[in-house]
């Protein structure tokens, strides 16, 4: 009997002991529980930047099928990306101030682009990476997009709006100074030589006067057919806005008026000669003057040529 009390007694002890672990259990997970949620809290950081919505499309530039979940990004602007739908399409808010997009996307080559204005940018084609790409490993900047609208910028210069529309570094090239002294000096020889015989047989001011005036015009063609000849990819286009046109207007009367001035100022030799002398000694002035500009222009081109082979 005594043994079966002491049975009794241990049993109702255990069972007793029994729910106050599995209390103390759930406690502690509870607990756990707790520290946990707080400790993968965080704060997300809001955005302070005012945006505006671009559109666009990413295709495939070798089959022209969309490409989905390619990357479109704001370039060197963290925070604003959004994956390429199933048909390619991609919509996206970024900064104000963003001025190109960066397309990514596995086993194709990034391209960079740049803004428009428009909500509707351009279609984004993308080079499979088995194409070397044209400029660099990370960004492949391609030649099949043109910069054209030039109505309402706020750039200082054209190469610089051209960098925006393009989202790439433009660089630009000058007309070669040889190419420039080359036609300076063989339009100033036939000049110099047609005026000489005009003036010798004509004995006429005023055909010397238009033998000027045409060989002016003929170094300004030969100028532009040289810079045609070496840059054809350039030609300008589009309209200008009615502001800008003015502008334009206005500065090139200004130049013009500058013009006239030297060409008033230069010619006053002649005028005091012909008032006090006559029409006769200004033409011999003249010729003086034309023959002894000529030889030393010709002397100077020499010199400038046998300079660099002398150091």
């Amino acid at each position: 009997m005594k043994t079966m009390k002491k049975y009794i007694l241990f049993g109702i002890t255990l069972l007793m002991a029994l729910p106050m672990n599995v209390w103390a259990q759930d406690e502690f997970d509870d607990e756990e529980d707790e520290v946990e949620v707080k400790a993968r809290t965080f704060t997300q950081k809001q955005k302070q930047y005012e945006t505006r919505v671009v559109k666009g499309i990413v295709l495939d530039a070798t089959t022209r099928k969309p490409i989905s979940g390619a990357i479109v990004r704001a370039a060197e602007i963290d925070g604003y990306s959004v994956l390429t739908e199933d048909n390619g399409a991609y919509e996206l808010k970024v900064p104000v101030f963003t001025s190109a997009l960066y397309v990514s996307t596995p086993d194709y080559n990034p391209v960079k682009i740049g803004l428009q204005r428009v909500e509707q940018q351009k279609t984004v084609t993308l080079y499979p990476s088995t194409f070397a790409a044209e400029y660099a490993a990370m960004t492949n900047v391609r030649g099949d997009y043109s910069a054209t609208d030039f109505k309402y910028t706020s750039a200082i210069n054209i190469k610089d709006e051209i960098q925006k529309q393009l989202g790439a570094q433009a660089y630009t090239k000058t007309l070669s100074n040889d190419v420039l002294n080359n036609i300076r000096t063989f339009t100033s020889i036939v000049q110099y030589v047609a005026v000489f015989l005009i003036l010798l047989v004509t004995r006429n001011y005023y055909h010397y006067l238009f033998a000027t005036v045409f060989f002016t015009l003929l170094q300004n063609v030969l100028l532009v057919a040289a810079s045609r000849r070496l840059f054809p990819g350039i030609e300008p286009r589009g309209e200008l806005p009615p502001e800008l046109r003015r502008k334009v207007i206005s500065d090139v009367k200004s130049i013009f008026m500058h013009k006239v001035g030297g060409v008033i100022t230069n010619s006053m030799d002649n005028l005091v000669i012909s008032a006090f002398l006559g029409l006769v000694a200004v033409a011999a002035y003249g010729n003086y003057y034309y023959v002894v500009t000529a030889v030393s222009g010709l002397v100077a081109v020499v010199y400038s040529s046998m300079t660099g082979g002398f150091g």
